[in-house]
């Protein structure tokens, strides 16, 4: 069994813009987030979902130079995107896949 978590992040925030960049001590909100799904024992593999819209670049430079892999699409909804990329993955890798989802502030759950 292969278990993905993604993690749903955006730049366009109301209450706070731009908050999954920010700095948190010695790492961005993002990388905390990154860093506690891929430590989980239970997760195989990570990926941060994000909008299309021209804000959210920011967020895909970031997982490039973080060499963590992402997907982009419509952000009203980002979890049909997902569907769709992990079954054209299953589809390669003949397996089967499990997807946990987290939001990008889900940072400091203990549950993981």
């Amino acid at each position: 069994m292969h278990i993905v978590a993604s993690i749903q992040a955006r730049l366009g925030s109301t209450r706070l813009p731009g908050k999954v960049l920010f700095h948190l001590g010695d790492r961005r909100v993002l990388q905390w987030c990154i860093d506690r799904t891929t430590a989980a024992e239970a997760v195989d593999e990570t990926i941060v979902t994000t909008g299309n819209r021209p804000e959210n670049d920011a967020i895909k430079r970031y997982c490039e130079r973080a060499d963590t892999a992402y997907s982009v699409g419509p952000e009203e909804n980002l979890l049909p995107l997902l569907k769709v990329y992990y079954f054209l993955r299953s589809l390669y890798d003949k397996r089967s896949r499990h997807l946990y989802q987290t939001i990008d502030d889900g940072f400091c759950c203990h549950a993981c």
